[in-house]
């Protein structure tokens, strides 16, 4: 039975079942980096991109009015950074000019405040601004510093409210905000990312590592349908195609 997505009991419980197997991927896959965001620019497209369409496509019809503001929630692994460039592109005529990038360390000891990031955004437009120490008068300055530009502004991996919700930019801009836990802003559309379907799942591996097939029911089970590990899982079979499935998905299942 498929879990209600209303259910905090079902989606608990399938956040631990799945959340750790990004951390097995990551574990037999030393070296390979997963990030590649560097703060203002956004990380690469992926080279794969598969699925989320139905996603796209709520949240086409659900952010129709300004201000646009868009939330992403979900474990580690389940495509939320990834998610944010097809949507920043289905929405990029509505908002032409710069995207501005900036990973907020969520799940760091101490992330940056919303008046760090403020200062670094000032300074990105206005790179010889002085900036005040009073918190009140720097919120000022970053909002009029915003309203002589438009474009999209992506805080990924937000810590929650707090951190966020001084940040959300004019009307001019979208925003995009991505977090494990939901960030509740009035008028955000708000979208919890579910594991991926089997045959996405099927059609992300074999893009990966057509030479994967004689395994792919077991590991595309074994995966769950968290993006993450099945991107690294055909990445790593795709450099290693001289080993045999069977005992790729052993190595995996004992990991």
């Amino acid at each position: 039975m498929t879990p209600d997505p209303g259910d905090s009991s079902s989606s608990s419980k399938m956040e631990k079942e799945t959340e750790p197997l990004a951390k097995k991927a990551l574990k037999i896959s030393p070296g390979m980096d997963t990030s590649g965001a560097t703060l203002f620019r956004p990380p690469p497209e992926p080279t794969l991109f598969t699925g989320r369409k139905e996603t796209l496509k709520i949240i086409a019809a659900k952010a129709t009015t300004r201000p646009i503001l868009i939330g992403l929630s979900g474990f580690s692994g389940i495509g939320k950074t990834c998610l944010t460039i097809p949507l920043s592109k289905l929405f990029a005529t509505q908002f032409p000019g710069t995207c501005l990038f900036t990973d907020m360390q969520g799940n760091h000891p101490s992330p940056p405040s919303a008046e760090d990031i403020m200062r670094r955004i000032i300074l990105k437009f206005h790179p010889t601004q002085p900036l005040p120490t009073d918190d009140k008068k720097l919120a000022q300055l970053y909002r009029v510093a915003l309203k002589k530009h438009k474009g999209i502004l992506i805080l990924d991996n937000v810590s929650g409210i707090k951190q966020v919700k001084p940040l959300v930019p004019p009307p001019s801009w979208l925003f995009i905000v991505t977090s494990t836990k939901a960030v509740l802003i009035p008028k955000m559309v708000t979208i919890e990312l579910e594991p991926m379907e089997i045959m996405e799942a099927h059609t992300l591996l074999t893009r990966w590592a057509p030479e994967i097939s004689p395994a792919l029911s077991e590991i595309s089970a074994i995966c769950q349908g968290v993006p993450l590990a099945l991107e690294l899982i055909g990445k790593l079979f795709s450099i290693n195609s001289t080993i045999k499935p069977d005992y790729f998905l052993k190595k995996f299942m004992d990991a």
